[in-house]
């Protein structure tokens, strides 16, 4: 998808909506039991240690077409195993700017995210512009829209999951978040 964008349509920024690489995890809702947990574990097992070969093969794909990449992925810390719902800034030359992990886990998110603290929070110098970015409904905390616009983010990355009940909320949130801002935001939500 990275060399298409870049090749195909000239490219040079390429997004990938929330928890892309190795997937949403849709599954949370099962509730307990023996296939929840299988599941779970797979999930787990599945996700991307950040620095590994899924992360460092996309990141030769981006430095080989010159392109800035956002990748949203599950990230498994390999020491204690806690998985993060994170984005991923990519620069050109396949170097890793930055991670953010999504702060909150919304509803049952919690069931497979674990939260964290905001600090990595951050905006990217490139010749597109200031880059920086949230996840889902961490766009609906105002205290983290402050702290994107204080960063002076030119473009804003909103990664969503495919859920439909949720286009009118994805449609308003990015709008206000954009004038509020005064920024441009790409908006990568998933299909269904």
């Amino acid at each position: 998808a990275i060399a298409e964008a870049a090749t195909q349509h000239g490219a040079r920024l390429v997004v990938f909506p929330e928890a892309w690489l190795t997937g949403y995890p849709y599954f949370e809702g099962l509730g307990p039991g023996a296939e929840y947990r299988r599941i779970y574990r797979d999930f787990v097992d599945q996700a991307v240690v950040i620095d590994g070969p899924e992360m460092q093969a996309i990141r030769a794909c981006a430095a080989d077409h010159g392109v800035y990449v956002v990748m949203g992925l599950n990230e498994r810390n390999p020491v204690h195993q806690a998985v993060y719902n994170t984005i991923a800034f990519i620069g050109p030359d396949g170097s890793l700017l930055g991670k953010h992990r999504k702060m909150v886990a919304t509803i049952t998110e919690k069931l497979v995210w674990t939260n964290w603290d905001g600090s990595d929070l951050a905006a990217y110098d490139t010749p597109l512009g200031r880059l920086g970015g949230m996840i889902c409904y961490e766009h609906l905390m105002a205290p983290a829209r402050y702290i994107c616009c204080d960063l002076g983010v030119q473009v804003h990355i909103a990664v969503w999951p495919g859920y439909a009940f949720m286009d009118p909320v994805v449609d308003s949130v990015i709008r206000s978040l954009s004038m509020e801002n005064a920024c441009f935001v790409i908006s990568a939500h998933e299909v269904m």
